[in-house]
């Protein structure tokens, strides 16, 4: 669905760009073509006023003396005439052009089937009598009959230009998409996992019903329908938990992470003694870090009860703190490298058999929490020498 998207966001970008390179390479065209014209007769002008100034008698019937008087970049294009209409000098690229009507002004002449721009000037002498005329074409001019080639060109470019432009687009469409891709992908596989852990024990429930209403045993059946509705009520505990953090803002204070760890251990201590498991301590005096206490104290009951539940008959749990870490160790199970590498996953159990009422939620918590403060939480396990939680405060 997004990569669609992508494609889609690609595709009206460069259509919106596309339009707007055809609309300006138009409006170019259009420009140069009247702007050519525009220059030229401007150029001409001041070119040909510049040379005529140079006569101000009458016209010599040299051409020599003529030609002598013309400023050399300008004799190549510029013919001078007497008042009769008789050449009196022709610049390279006038000769053999027919006489053209003697008015002041402007035309369009044609010279080796290429189109010219021509200015005619009257020369006057010192006494107001016109002595001559002098003619002189500019560059080259634009023609219309180019202008087919141009737009092919400028569309050929242009095309090549909203490929790239198109290209770049649907790179970084679905690279700014990837985020939401992969969230939708973990909401979806959530979904799945919960709508997984929620039919068993409504099933179970379900069944329980039906079994006490068959044979009347109903203590049993609602025994067994309220626990796996305790069951229900703490998955969607952990649920709401692991939806506020997403959405968390954390109120950080300066916390003491001694205190507060002690504390927990206590906590988890009574838990500890019902399954013949010792804890034993190591922490570093008034250990401050800044962070969400209440959340905190969430990430380290979460490590020690799995420490705890995880571990063998008559083990040990370690914990450690330092100014800026807290190591949790057991002396349990242990862990493959497999079940490492998905242990933060939401809903993964290694093993199902062993965890009793969990689901797969407590390690998610654990990395939640630890990725809000922006802290590193490591695991090291040995299969049936235990593991360690390691969390840096940094």
């Amino acid at each position: 669905m997004f990569k669609r998207i992508g494609l889609i966001i690609a595709l009206q970008l460069t259509a919106c760009l596309a339009m707007l390179l055809l609309a300006t390479g138009v409006a170019f065209l259009v420009t140069d073509y009247s702007m050519n014209s525009q220059n030229i007769d401007v150029q001409l002008r001041l070119q040909s006023s510049m040379v005529s100034a140079q006569f101000s008698t009458v016209l010599s019937t040299e051409a020599n003396t003529v030609r002598e008087a013309i400023p050399p970049p300008f004799r190549p294009r510029v013919r001078m005439l007497n008042t009769s209409g008789e050449v009196v000098y022709s610049g390279e690229l006038l000769q053999g052009l027919p006489t053209i009507d003697l008015h002041d002004g402007f035309a369009d002449i044609s010279i080796g089937g290429e189109g010219y721009r021509l200015i005619t000037i009257s020369i006057v002498s010192g006494h107001n009598e016109r002595v001559g005329f002098l003619q002189m074409i500019g560059n080259q001019r634009m023609q219309l009959s180019e202008m087919p080639g141009r737009i092919l060109r400028y569309l050929f470019t242009s095309s090549i230009a909203s490929i790239f432009i198109f290209l770049i687009v649907l790179y970084f469409a679905r690279r700014s998409l990837k985020p939401a891709q992969e969230a939708m992908e973990r909401l979806e596989q959530f979904t799945q996992d919960a709508s997984h852990e929620l039919r068993t024990p409504l099933a179970t429930i379900s069944s329980s019903l039906e079994l006490a209403h068959k044979n009347k045993r109903y203590d049993e059946a609602i025994d067994s329908a309220v626990g796996n509705i305790d069951r229900i009520t703490q998955l969607i505990t952990h649920l709401l938990t692991l939806a506020r953090l997403d959405k968390q803002k954390l109120k950080k204070t300066s916390c003491d992470i001694t205190a507060l760890l002690q504390s927990t251990v206590t906590e988890q201590k009574t838990f500890a003694k019902q399954t013949g498991i010792t804890i034993e301590t190591h922490l570093a005096a008034e250990v401050r870090v800044m962070c969400d206490p209440i959340i905190v104290r969430q990430l380290f009951s979460n490590l020690l009860t799995n420490a705890i539940k995880f571990n063998k008959n008559g083990g040990k749990v370690y914990v450690r703190l330092d100014k800026d870490s807290c190591e949790i160790s057991d002396t349990g199970i242990g862990m493959d490298d497999d079940v490492v590498r998905h242990i933060f996953d939401r809903f993964y159990q290694a093993d199902p058999a062993r965890s009793g009422v969990g689901y797969g939620l407590g390690l998610s918590l654990v990395k939640k929490i630890a990725d809000l403060h922006r802290w590193t939480i490591s695991v090291h396990s040995v299969k049936g020498d235990g593991t360690e939680f390691r969390v840096v405060f940094s």
